[in-house]
């Protein structure tokens, strides 16, 4: 975990956090891809063997987000984000091409630049998730069940949050990582 920063600004902590994640090494990348692919397939199976018909929606990483391409291997079904005009997420297949809404899924796996203890994520600034999950934070409904992934080095100890930031259930990091840089 890196050390408190003395609260900066979104901004200012997205850019500490991109730099970091930048910084990993390729095999270091490799090994936390390999280690978090490993602990969703044992949090996942158990779940979709007692709900079989369950969804689950991942992403395609873009820039140093951590690649969870292995992951096809074990859910071939998985669903992934597609940027809506109303600036909401909705959810497809490549296999169907049939669009879901989040609230038809059972769990979404979302990238993230930061998170801290509490389950605060921080992600690139666009708000897409947030704004597609809002009815989560009003209804305090839990479901579909939020799985942020990353990096060690991206776990902070305090994440800004407003009202409107949606709060993860889990979150995924590889362990056994440390930050290559000193963010204080």
């Amino acid at each position: 975990m890196l050390p408190s920063v003395s609260s900066p600004s979104k901004p200012a902590l997205r850019q500490q956090l991109r730099t970091a994640r930048k910084a990993l090494p390729l095999q270091a990348r490799k090994r936390a891809q390999h280690d978090v692919t490993h602990k969703l397939v044992r949090f996942l199976t158990p779940r979709l063997r007692r709900h079989p018909h369950g969804r689950i929606a991942s992403y395609d990483a873009m820039g140093s987000e951590l690649d969870l391409g292995l992951l096809n291997r074990h859910f071939p079904t998985l669903y992934k984000p597609l940027l809506h005009r109303d600036g909401r997420l909705r959810f497809s297949t490549t296999a169907t091409q049939r669009r879901v809404w989040a609230r038809e899924l059972q769990w979404i796996i979302v990238p993230l630049l930061g998170c801290d203890a509490a389950g605060h994520r921080l992600g690139q600034g666009g708000g897409w998730y947030d704004r597609t999950l809002a009815s989560r934070t009003w209804r305090r409904v839990r479901t579909p069940y939020l799985i942020g992934v990353g990096f060690a080095c991206q776990q902070v100890a305090h994440i800004p949050h407003e009202k409107h930031d949606v709060t993860l259930d889990k979150c995924v990091l590889n362990p056994l990582q440390s930050c290559p840089l000193n963010l204080t």
